[in-house]
């Protein structure tokens, strides 16, 4: 083989696995696409970004959603997967109960009952991908709670933004790890379980907690 087929071969190869670096993403975010979509249109999170949004409505989605924030956050942040990952997630849990607390109300916690916790390394890059996708969105959420509630409004857990590397990390670290279809497979089915499961616990407590008639305002 002489230089230019070797410089071929090396060039054919780094575009294979720039490839494959963007499949792990690409395949990822459209399998979860329909979950994502799902969740986000959920009743109690579409009107926090609707105008006319009440503070009894806004600390009603907040209560709902710890329930559920809670529990992912304590299988993703105590997993020993995350201590080996070596990513540093940070907590943001203890912010959703302040704004709780401060609008008046108590924050309700579930423990794990709508997640489990990961038994592979590729089950929790999934369930960690969803946790901090979550403080992506949360943005352009709190500029439609201020717009509606105005600046006093408690809203720590929103404003919340993560170190600006860890994002970008975390999709470095499952593109690195999650070089295998099968493993690619695993770690989709995991989000897409935990899109899932935060619908039916923020279900479950407002229907549990008679919450369910602010859930359907129009």
């Amino acid at each position: 083989m002489n230089v230019l087929q070797s410089n071929l071969a090396l060039a054919g190869g780094m575009a294979a696995q720039r490839r494959s670096v963007s499949d792990v993403r690409q395949r990822l975010r459209e399998a979860t696409a329909p979950y994502h979509h799902a969740l986000d249109h959920h009743p109690l999170l579409q009107r926090l970004v609707r105008k006319g949004l009440t503070v009894e409505e806004y600390v009603s989605s907040l209560v709902a959603m710890h329930a559920a924030h809670a529990g992912l956050e304590r299988c993703v942040l105590q997993s020993e997967w995350h201590e080996r990952s070596g990513l540093q997630l940070q907590p943001r849990c203890h912010l959703l109960c302040n704004d709780i607390v401060a609008l008046g109300w108590e924050p309700f916690d579930f423990a794990d009952t709508w997640f489990r916790w990961a038994r592979s390394e590729s089950e929790w890059l999934g369930q960690a991908y969803v946790l901090e996708g979550s403080r992506q969105g949360s943005a352009v959420i709190v500029k439609r709670v201020v717009e509606s509630l105005g600046e006093t409004i408690p809203r720590q857990f929103l404003s919340e933004s993560a170190e600006r590397d860890v994002w970008p990390r975390l999709l470095s670290k499952m593109e690195t790890r999650l070089n295998m279809s099968r493993e690619v497979a695993i770690a989709t089915d995991a989000a897409q379980a935990v899109f899932e499961g935060y619908s039916r616990a923020i279900d479950s407590v407002m229907e549990g907690f008679g919450f369910s008639h602010l859930v359907c305002r129009e």
